[in-house]
């Protein structure tokens, strides 16, 4: 199999700097197992920015000046869950860890001038975002809705006196889908904040 000889993965994916995703391409193979390979063979692996610029310098920024079709963010999407999918458990925590300690730096990192303005932008595009759901929240209810599931998003018709409003209903299934994000187990609008969330999830979950 010529993508296991070392020597044409270093023309390949060193001197000409193809991507992973380019040489599986050809043989047919996933990325993760170019990857591994690469890894084998001792070659350090392009992080995301490397890979970036790599693809900036040959083909130009090609969102300049544009903003992405629906169908394009779909595609971006489907190749983010394929990338997870071909992931072991171990290495996807693993990288799941980095991202938080890499997020929870950048954040402690900031002045408290620049935290106030994060958190309004935050605030606001929350505000814009009411009833609409989540990016990811509404990317599971269109994958659900595509596999033939019957969903109703914000809803309030299945709690006791319509005490909370739950992200994703299944109502044939009789099943429930709470897309908690970070807000509801970092601190980042400050610990009281944190509590009050908390607690109200706590009573949520148990009704």
């Amino acid at each position: 199999m010529k993508w296991k000889d070392p020597k044409y993965l270093e023309r390949e994916y060193v001197v000409k700097e193809r991507s992973t995703s380019d040489i599986a391409a050809e043989h047919g193979v996933f990325p993760n197992t170019i990857r591994r390979e690469l890894k084998k063979h001792g070659f350090k692996i392009r992080d995301k920015s490397a890979a970036q610029q790599i693809n900036i310098k040959k083909n130009g920024a090609p969102m300049e000046g544009r903003k992405r079709s629906t169908e394009e963010k779909e595609k971006i999407s489907e190749g983010l869950q394929r990338f997870w999918d071909e992931l072991g458990d171990t290495e996807a925590t693993r990288i799941k860890k980095k991202r938080a300690r890499v997020a929870k730096e950048k954040w402690e990192s900031l002045s408290d001038e620049e935290k106030t303005r994060s958190i309004k932008k935050m605030h606001n595009a929350s505000r814009n975002r009411m009833y609409l759901g989540s990016k990811n929240e509404n990317m599971v209810a269109r994958l659900l809705e595509e596999s033939g599931f019957v969903i109703e998003q914000r809803s309030r018709e299945y709690t006791p006196g319509q005490q909370f409003e739950i992200d994703i209903v299944l109502p044939n299934e009789q099943i429930a889908i709470e897309w908690d994000g970070a807000t509801h187990f970092d601190p980042i609008y400050g610990e009281e904040h944190l509590a009050k969330v908390q607690d109200k999830d706590d009573r949520k979950n148990k009704v």
